[in-house]
C-alpha cells in the first residue's frame, strides 16, 4: 500500500523499484492513507533515534510475511528514502538498518531460497549486503508454520530452508546469521534450545545466531544468575560443538540422505493428514471457537498481538500465537502433535522394517531424537479428559463427534508410535524430573479447566439483550483469571 501510494500502479514492478533505489537521491512521497503514514513514521523515527541517541539502537527491519523479492526490495527503497541507507553511483554506499525477511508459512519456506537466489542475484541489493558486511539476516517463523502444516511438517521444512538457504548464499560469498522467532510451545519452537541446535546443523551456521525467548520462558531461563548462566552456557556449547564437531560428522554419515528422504516422506503424510482435519473438515472453525477460549483471549491483556489480522473470522487471519495459545487451555494441543501418528503407522504398516529404521533415526539422527523428544512432551500435556469437557460446549453434536473423535483416535495412534520408536514404557521416561513435573501440575491445574469450562457455558448462555452486561462483564473476569491461572500451572504459553 505504501509503496502504491508513493510510486503508483507500476511502483511493486521489479525494474521500477530498482530503478528509485539506485537513483542518487529520495524522492519524499506524499501518502494519505494511516497505514502507510504508519509505515513512513517508523523509518523516520529509526533515523532520529539512531541520530540522536545511538548509531546501534535499531538494528534491523523485520518484514512479517515475506513472500517475494519485491516485497524486499520495496523495504530497501522505503529505508532510503528515509535516509538510513545511502545509494551514490547506483550503488549502496552505506547501509545504517539490515532489512530482514521473515519465512512463516510452509510455502514461504519451500520457496525462501529461490526468492533470495533473485535478490543475491541484483547488483544493487548485492551492494547493499557488502555494506553490511556481506550478512544477511533471515528470520525464521516456527508459530505459523507449524499453524499452517503442523509440527513435524514444519520443523523439517525449517530444517529444508536452513539448509538451502546457507547453499545459496554460499554461491554468492554472502554469510547467513538466522534469527529464530521462537515461542515456549513445542509447536511455537520451544523446548530444549541446546538439542534443537544440535539437531539443525544449519540452525548457527558459521556461529552466526540470534532466537526470541518469550513469555514465562524468559523467567524460567533466566531469572536467577545460576540459572540464567548453565542456559547460556549450554546454548553456547551447542552453537560451538554443531560448527567444529556435529555437521561434520552428520555429514559424514552414509544414512543421511535416506534419513532425510524418509523424514521427507513422513512429513508430507503428516501434512495431509493435519490439513485433512483444520482446513477441510467442514465446521472446523465452529468447532474451535466454541471449544476453546480463543474469544476470550481476544480481550486479555498478556498477549503481544492482537487474536486476529483483522475483523474477518477466516483461518488466514487467525495468529498463530492465539491458536496455539487456545488448543493449550483446552489441552488438546493439537498443533504440536496431530499428525504425527497417522504418518508413522503409516510408514510401519508399508515397511517390514520400519520400526527398525524409525528407531535407527531416533539413536543416531539429533535432529530427528529432538522431535521425538519434544512430541512426548507435547503428548504428555495433552489431556482428552479435559479436552473433551471442552468440546461438550459446541453446540452441534455431530460436529463435535466430528472433530473430537478424530483427535481422540490420533493422539492414541501418535502415543503409540512414539512409545515404540522410543523404546520406553511410558512418555518422558529419558526425562524423569519433567514427567514427575507434568504429573504433579496437572491436578492443580484442572479444577481451572473445570471452571473455565463452566463460565464459557454460562457465557454462550446468556442473550445479547439487555440486562446481561453487569454479568458477562463478571463472567469474563472470572474467565480471564483461569486463563492466566491455566497458563502458569501449563508453563506453554510464550
Amino acid at each position: 500500500m505504501t509503496i502504491h501510494e508513493l510510486l503508483g500502479s507500476n511502483g511493486l514492478e521489479t525494474q521500477t523499484l530498482l530503478n528509485k533505489i539506485a537513483a542518487s537521491n529520495p524522492r519524499k512521497g506524499i501518502v494519505s492513507s494511516p497505514e502507510a503514514k504508519d509505515i513512513l513514521a517508523q523509518f523516520r523515527t529509526f533515523r532520529q533515534l539512531k541520530e540522536h541517541f545511538d548509531a546501534d539502537i535499531v538494528d534491523a527491519y523485520i518484514l512479517s510475511m515475506t513472500q517475494t523479492s519485491v516485497d524486499m526490495l520495496a523495504l530497501l527503497y522505503l529505508a532510503k528514502n528515509e535516509g538510513l541507507v545511502h545509494v551514490a553511483h547506483k550503488k549502496v554506499k552505506k547501509a545504517d538498518i539490515g532489512i530482514v525477511p521473515l519465512f512463516e508459512t510452509i510455502q514461504a519456506l519451500q520457496n525462501c531460497h529461490e526468492m533470495m537466489d533473485e535478490l543475491f542475484a541484483i547488483p544493487i541489493y548485492r551492494s547493499y549486503l557488502k555494506a553490511r558486511g556481506d550478512v544477511q539476516e533471515i528470520m525464521l517463523g516456527y508459530s505459523d508454520s507449524s499453524k499452517d502444516g503442523g509440527y513435524l511438517a514444519a520443523n523439517w521444512h525449517l530444517y529444508l530452508a536452513q539448509q538451502n538457504l546457507c547453499e545459496t548464499a554460499e554461491k554468492y560469498g554472502v554469510k547467513i546469521k538466522f534469527f529464530h522467532g521462537k515461542g515456549g510451545t513445542i509447536d511455537r519452537g520451544g523446548g530444549e534450545s541446546h538439542r534443537a541446535i544440535l539437531g539443525q546443523p544449519f540452525s548457527a551456521i558459521g556461529g552466526r545466531i540470534k532466537m526470541t525467548e518469550q513469555g514465562e520462558v524468559v523467567s524460567q531461563k533466566y531469572a536467577t544468575p545460576m540459572v540464567a548462566k548453565r542456559n547460556m552456557e549450554q546454548l553456547i556449547t551447542a552453537v560451538v560443538w554443531t560448527n567444529l564437531v556435529m555437521n561434520r560428522e552428520i555429514k559424514k554419515n552414509p544414512k543421511l540422505a535416506g534419513w532425510e528422504k524418509l523424514v521427507a516422506q513422513l512429513s508430507q503424510d503428516s501434512f495431509t493428514f493435519y490439513r485433512q482435519l483444520v482446513f477441510h473438515t467442514p465446521g472446523f472453525l465452529d468447532f474451535y471457537n466454541q471449544a476453546t477460549p480463543i474469544n476470550i483471549l481476544k480481550i486479555t491483556k498478556i498477549g503481544s498481538r492482537p487474536a486476529a489480522r483483522g475483523a474477518t473470522q477466516g483461518f488466514d487471519q487467525l495468529r498463530a500465537i492465539p491458536w496455539v495459545f487456545s488448543w493449550v487451555q483446552s489441552r488438546y494441543i493439537i498443533s504440536a502433535w496431530y499428525g504425527v501418528g497417522h504418518a508413522f503407522k503409516k510408514y510401519m504398516d508399508e515397511n517390514p522394517q520400519g520400526l527398525d529404521h524409525l528407531r535407527q533415526m531416533y539413536k543416531q539422527w539429533p535432529f530427528f531424537t529432538s522431535i521425538i523428544h519434544n512430541l512426548q512432551a507435547s503428548l504428555a500435556k495433552t489431556d482428552l479428559y479435559i479436552a473433551e469437557l471442552y468440546s461438550s460446549i459446541v453446540s452441534n453434536e455431530d460436529l463435535r463427534k466430528r472433530i473430537h473423535e478424530p483427535i481422540e483416535r490420533e493422539h492414541q495412534l501418535a502415543v503409540e508410535s512414539v512409545l515404540l520408536i522410543s523404546g520406553e514404557k511410558e512418555l518422558l521416561d529419558y526425562h524423569k524430573v519433567l514427567q514427575e513435573s507434568i504429573k504433579l501440575r496437572n491436578p492443580y491445574v484442572d479444577p481451572l479447566n473445570y471452571i473455565q469450562v463452566r463460565f464459557l457455558q454460562e457465557k454462550n448462555q446468556l442473550s445479547d439483550t439487555a440486562g446481561h452486561e453487569v454479568k458477562r462483564t463478571k463472567i469474563d473476569e472470572i474467565l480471564l483469571l483461569t486463563v492466566n491461572g491455566i497458563a502458569s500451572g501449563m508453563k506453554s504459553t510464550g
